[in-house]
């Protein structure tokens, strides 16, 4: 198969659909770091049914979808494969189409699908459709970083697998593996199988046994149904007898309940009068209360407006005083306001002539402050001319002083570079010679280094092979392993069987199930405590039949309680037998029989616990044993009559001869099903499966050691591997270390040449510039001394315009001080005429007011008298409503002793009522018993008369 072409779509860096075809040929991805190139490998990869997001870096198969941006967010990634099928490689079903389609998406709520040429596929069918190819999500063919390095070290199991699926043979060997597995599982069905044949063949025998039981059953089942109907005519009878008796008692309470509510309703219709008289009296009583209530509010709502008017006649009161008050305050007010009107006019005055004095004086100094600042002016232009000579000449200087400091500076760093390349130069030359040492102990370092890598590379590969062979080792002991688990697990699946079918007791009677249940170890099977040689196990089974599950028990007060649970009726002994331990014999001396040949005494064949397998001898010591049936005849025909009264005559192909004489063919091949087979079989498998665990045990503690030894191998190799990397790494650090001291030898040995010619050229421009300096120093001493002069002419005129700047503004200072004086007299005279005009207004106001408080005290008067008439007719009203009241509490109180009265009589026939209704609910309720009785004996005479049916129709 060969690469066709690949479409990506919303996969990480891809948001559009984006199509790559692969040439024949050779094709690279070529891009700048961060633009994609390994997304494409991690696409392919995806596609081909990688499922681990580590292996595509990603730490959640959700972040390979595109995160998205304000402009497109894929809902899914979608990569789709193209595959040539130029080598016919592909299965079977996919071989006639000559190219192969895969895709594989994702969804953002984690669900994922794949498509195989267009249809919905499992990733089963992707991984199988590669096998054989070397392509794959971890194939051979996608070789990641490291890769390579990982092939040396990996254990041959997994370089086989690799070298397999190259070879081409990895899709047989997946088939294999999975006929390997249908293989086990068809085993482990046999096995199964195998077991519920012998649980079919054991319950085949119980149910012959059951049969019979069920037989007998039926037959005990009619006569219980004669004598039940026996019972059922008697019940009847006397069911009859009780009815007619209930009947008559019924009619006898119905007419004494008539006559009670007769006289109930009676009592009924006299309470009726009595409510209906009540509810007038409440009703008047009602509307009397309701009157006295509206004159008790009209009576309260007169008092409060009483009130109300007292309160309001004395507030006008106290306001009729303070507007007089006020009145008196506001004229004594204005003629003060008068006089500080005269005041304030006479301060204006005084202001005017004081602001015309300082306007003239201002006026005289504006002329003199001109003149004096023109010859300041002229003074400041002569300091400007000096300045700027002396700024001329002082940059002259500066000119010639830097260009000497700079030669100074120069011939002082040509000193110091000069002084400091000798001491370089000698630097370079010890620099040389430790560099040379040097580059003779990297070579010494470097010839030991590799000596030391070839030892460490030699005991890594011994190594190596010691641990071959103890993994050789471990997989035999892995392949021992499991031969012993499987043998174990077989074993162990039959022993659950068995002892599973031994818990339910399969094979004993319900009743002796249940009895060893609740007995637990008080109570034992004979089966528990016998033993029974190879073989004979069938034979016993026979011979002791019903025997065998009986119930060892040693204490007699076990039986005596369950015999007590039997008398209760609690418990149900058919089908289950005891042996008591306590009450058998001890076997006679010379009780064992003789063996003629070819018989066999079963008695000889039973061991185990001594009393239990005494008495099983005394009944097996009956029993004698031939292999077929003519053997069988030649023995009774034999033997003499006593011995033939005496014994049974068992074949072991199934006939049995009986004392009485008669022959017939019994069952005896009762395989696993039987209950001493199966009992013997768990002790055999039980010690089996405790070897088996010892076995285990021994291989997996040998199997842990080897593990352990090869872990220390493994640690050993990877140790020496960490050191050969290590003496590798160090090699390659002294081949560089030598190559960078080659490099710095060959370094300084050039700066040692170059260094003494620059050293020449500055020796050269050293002499040069020394009489440069010389004549630079004459040149800066004329500058400074005109620079001097200059300097003191400059301070004299300095002198005299600081002088004239000063006067000058002692002259302002007087200037400003009378203009300061102007405005304040300026604001002086606007704050008296504010004052005034204040004042005035203050006057015009209180006028206003004393107006409008006498025509206030004018509204008080004329108020006063209304109030005081309104509270007059209050106080009338109030007094009347109090008479009317006091009347209707007087007809009230009449009422209320009336209503009393009819209460009481009420009451009376109350208690008589309830009475009778009690009377009335004591001969229901025994009406009540009387009729549910009537219906149950109804019930009891149907029932008894489905029951009979039922019989007859048996």
């Amino acid at each position: 198969m060969r690469l066709k072409s690949l479409v990506l779509s919303g996969f990480k860096s891809f948001p559009r659909r984006t199509v790559i075809k692969f040439s024949h040929g050779v094709s690279a991805i070529v891009g700048p770091n961060g633009s994609g190139k390994s997304n494409i490998v991690d696409a392919i990869r995806w596609v081909l049914g990688e499922q681990n997001p580590r292996m595509l870096r990603a730490e959640r198969m959700e972040d390979l979808i595109f995160s998205g941006n304000s402009k497109f967010a894929p809902d899914a990634a979608r990569v789709k494969l193209k595959l040539d099928q130029c080598q016919d490689m592909a299965p079977p079903e996919l071989k006639d189409l000559s190219e192969i389609e895969i895709e594989r998406i994702l969804f953002r709520d984690g669900a994922s699908k794949f498509l195989l040429n267009g249809k919905v596929c499992r990733l089963k069918e992707i991984r199988y459709l590669f096998l054989d190819t070397g392509t794959g999500a971890r194939a051979y063919s996608i070789i990641d970083q490291g890769r390579v390095g990982q092939f040396v070290t990996m254990t041959p199991e997994e370089r086989r697998a690799m070298v397999e699926e190259a070879a081409g043979i990895a899709r047989y060997r997946e088939r294999r593996m999975q006929a390997l597995s249908r293989m086990k599982t068809t085993l482990e069905n046999l096995d199964r199988l195998e077991d519920v044949i012998a649980e079919v063949k054991r319950q085949r025998n119980a149910l012959k046994r059951q049969a019979a039981k069920a037989e007998k059953y039926m037959e005990l089942r009619k006569e219980e149904d004669r004598l039940g109907l026996l019972i059922l005519k008697a019940r009847a009878t006397s069911l009859q007898s009780e009815e007619g008796i209930l009947r008559n008692s019924l009619r006898e309470k119905e007419q004494k309940k008539a006559g009670v509510e007769a006289e109930l309703s009676a009592l009924v219709m006299e309470l009726s009068g009595l409510d209906l008289e009540l509810e007038k009296l409440f009703s008047k009583q009602k509307e009397l209360r309701q009157r006295e209530e509206a004159i008790k509010d009209e009576e309260e709502a007169a008092f409060q407006l009483k009130s109300r008017l007292e309160r309001e006649l004395a507030l006008l009161r106290q306001q009729e005083e303070a507007v007089r008050e006020e009145i008196a305050r506001l004229e004594g007010s204005i003629s003060g306001l008068n006089r500080a009107i005269s005041r304030c006019k006479a301060e204006i005055e005084d202001a005017k002539e004081a602001l015309e004095k300082v306007r003239q004086q201002i006026s005289s100094s504006e002329e003199e402050f001109k003149r004096r600042e023109e010859a300041l002016t002229k003074l400041k232009e002569r300091r400007e001319e000096i300045k700027d000579e002396f700024v001329v000449t002082a940059s002259k200087r500066a000119a010639i002083f830097e260009k000497l400091s700079s030669l100074r500076e120069k011939k002082e760093n040509l000193e110091f570079r000069l002084e400091r390349m000798s001491q370089k130069r000698e630097e370079l030359e010890e620099e040389r010679a430790r560099l040379t040492k040097e580059l003779k102990g990297f070579e010494e370092q470097l010839a030991n280094c590799e000596n030391e890598l070839k030892q460490l590379v030699e005991m890594q590969e011994a190594k190596r092979q010691t641990l071959l062979s103890l993994q050789e080792e471990i997989k035999a002991l892995q392949g021992e392993k499991a031969s012993l688990s499987a043998q174990y697990s077989q074993e162990e699946a039959r022993f659950k069987a068995l002892s599973r079918l031994e818990q339910e007791g399969t094979g004993l009677s319900d009743g002796t199930r249940r009895l060893r249940k609740e007995l637990g170890q008080r109570a034992r099977l004979v089966a528990d405590v016998i033993e029974v040689e190879d073989g004979f196990e069938d034979l016993v089974e026979v011979a002791l039949g019903v025997t065998l599950q009986a119930l060892v028990v040693e204490e007699r007060q076990v039986v005596l309680d369950v015999l007590e649970n039997v008398r209760k009726g609690q418990k149900d002994l058919r089908g289950i037998g005891f042996l008591l331990g306590w009450n058998i014999a001890p076997e006679p001396a010379g009780s064992q029989r003789e063996e003629n040949k070819g018989e066999v005494i079963l008695g000889s064949k039973v061991h185990g616990e001594e009393t239990v397998a005494r008495c099983v001898r005394g009944i097996l010591n009956r029993w004698k044993v031939v292999d077929c049936l003519e053997r069988l005849m030649e023995s009774v025909e034999g033997a003499g009559q006593g011995e033939k009264g005496d014994y049974f005559f068992l074949s072991r192909d199934g006939f049995l001869y009986t004392p009485w004489g008669e022959l017939r063919h019994v069952s005896i091949d009762s395989g696993e099903s039987g209950i001493i087979y199966r009992k013997k079989e768990l002790r055999r498998l039980e010690g089996n499966l405790e070897k088996l665990r010892a076995l285990l045990d021994d291989v997996g503690q040998r199997e842990a050691q080897l593990h352990s030894e090869r872990k220390g191998l493994e640690a050993e190799v990877s140790r020496l591997s960490g050191k050969i990397n290590g003496l590798e790494g160090r090699k390659k650090s002294l081949e560089k270390s030598l190559l960078k001291a080659r490099s710095r030898l060959e370094g300084v040995e050039d700066r040692i040449e170059l260094m003494l010619f620059e050293q020449e050229e500055m020796q050269d421009e050293y002499h040069s510039i020394l009489p440069e300096i010389e004549r630079l120093e004459q040149s800066l001493v004329d500058a400074e001394k005109e620079e001097q002069n200059l300097k003191r002419l400059l301070q004299d005129v300095d002198a005299e315009y600081g002088r004239k700047e000063l006067e000058l503004k002692e002259f302002q200072r007087e200037r400003n001080r009378l203009m300061l004086k102007e405005q304040e007299i300026k604001g002086q005279l606007r704050n008296a005429e504010k004052e005034l005009g204040r004042l005035e207004g203050s006057i015009c106001r209180a006028k206003e007011t004393i107006g409008q408080k006498k025509r206030q005290l004018k509204e008080l008067s004329e108020k006063q008298a209304s109030v005081s008439d309104e509270l007059e007719r209050a106080r009338q009203r109030a007094k009347e409503l109090r008479e009317a009241r006091e009347g209707l509490s007087g007809e009230l109180r009449a009422i209320e002793e009336e209503i009393e009265g009819l209460r009481e009589k009420r009451l009376v026939i109350e208690r008589k009522k309830s009475e009778t209704q009690k009377l009335l609910s004591g001969i229901e309720a025994e009406i009540g018993k009387l009729r549910i009785r009537l219906s149950e004996i109804a019930k009891n005479m149907e029932h008894l008369e489905e029951v009979c049916q039922e019989q007859f129709r048996r």
